[in-house]
């Protein structure tokens, strides 16, 4: 009896075993080949196809924001002064004798006759307005005076022009003009109150203008004088003494143009 109780459970454990196998293999594969599951975190495929957005193209407009330096190789444009004024510095060629100037001023200590002069040149006799305040200076002794020579050289004195200040017998503004003769005169000095006078000359057309004035601004002329003269000129400022009396005087204000 007990044997074939056990002969009966050793039937039921084949019969469970080929049953087990039957359903591995119930679909006509092998039984050895093992489906794999899909995984949802399977990786996923590729696309086939390129991205279709094109790439973004550069830029094709130049900068518009100025350059903020200046180019360092620009020459500066220096213009000349709407008023006339000089550089001194520029424009005084020479000097003779105890005169000294700067840029703005020059200082006369006259100690004789026309040997204390700073001049320039006017070349092929340019028609030209020269205006200068002269300071520091009202003569008192005879035969003393203190303005400009005119001349194609101021040193050898052989003038075209004179504009002076001076004391002879009595306080005198002179100027002349020549043209081998000297045209011109002489009147009272209207400034003997102040040791401050402004003097101006305008060439042109064959003539010279002389005019004085207290502030620069309200002129008084005084004569025009005609002059024949070609080539350069020379404008001298310069003082005279033809006594051991000695001056000092200041030139400055100096405004030159050309007409």
């Amino acid at each position: 009896m007990k044997n074939r109780f056990i002969a009966i459970l050793t039937i039921a454990a084949l019969l469970l075993a080929l049953f087990a196998g039957c359903q591995k293999t119930g679909s006509g594969e092998p039984g050895n080949v093992t489906q794999v599951p899909a995984s949802a975190d399977a990786p996923t495929a590729a696309p086939t196809s390129a991205p279709t957005a094109a790439p973004t193209a550069a830029p094709t407009e130049a900068p518009t924001e100025a350059p903020t330096e200046a180019p360092t190789d620009v020459p500066e444009v220096t213009e000349a002064p709407s008023d006339g004024s000089v550089d001194l510095d520029k424009l005084i060629e020479g000097s003779y004798g105890n005169i000294e100037y700067n840029s703005t001023v020059i200082t006369l200590d006259v100690l004789s006759s026309y040997t204390d002069i700073a001049y320039f040149t006017l070349e092929n006799s340019q028609n030209f307005t020269l205006s200068f305040r002269v300071s520091e200076y009202l003569p008192t002794e005879n035969h003393q005076q203190v303005g400009i020579l005119i001349a194609p050289d101021v040193m050898n004195l052989a003038l075209y022009g004179k504009f002076t200040r001076t004391f002879s017998g009595s306080n005198l503004i002179d100027f002349y003009g020549t043209d081998g003769s000297w045209e011109g005169g002489n009147i009272a000095d209207p400034f003997t109150d102040s040791d401050v006078i402004y003097m101006k000359v305008e060439a042109a057309d064959g003539y010279f203008t002389f005019s004085i004035s207290r502030d620069g601004t309200e002129w008084t002329e005084l004569q025009k004088c005609k002059v024949l003269f070609s080539g350069d000129l020379q404008i001298g400022f310069t003082g005279a003494t033809f006594t051991a009396a000695e001056a000092h005087a200041v030139f400055d204000e100096i405004r030159l143009s050309y007409n």
